[in-house]
């Protein structure tokens, strides 16, 4: 096995540079993984990084938890 060599971007709450966080999930991942929770698009930020990621062309992962509150129908209609 070789040794990955990409970097990764973990998203937290450090609110210091807002801007350039919708920057780097348009043109700088690859890949976005979204945890959905019951909150996650209650928060304006998170909304605009699916948002930017998705308009960026990257490949935008949800992951549903349990008792976020999405039903299958509505996370079916998702694009692809």
């Amino acid at each position: 096995t070789g040794i990955i060599t990409d970097r990764i971007f973990l998203d937290s709450d450090d609110v210091n540079k807002l801007d350039a966080i919708i920057e780097v999930c348009a043109w700088d991942c690859e890949n976005v993984v979204v945890i959905m929770t019951s909150e996650t698009l209650k928060r304006m930020w998170c909304a605009a990084e699916i948002a930017s990621a998705h308009a960026g062309q990257g490949n935008v992962v949800l992951v549903s938890c349990d008792g976020n509150g999405f039903t299958d129908e509505l996370l079916q209609m998702l694009p692809e």
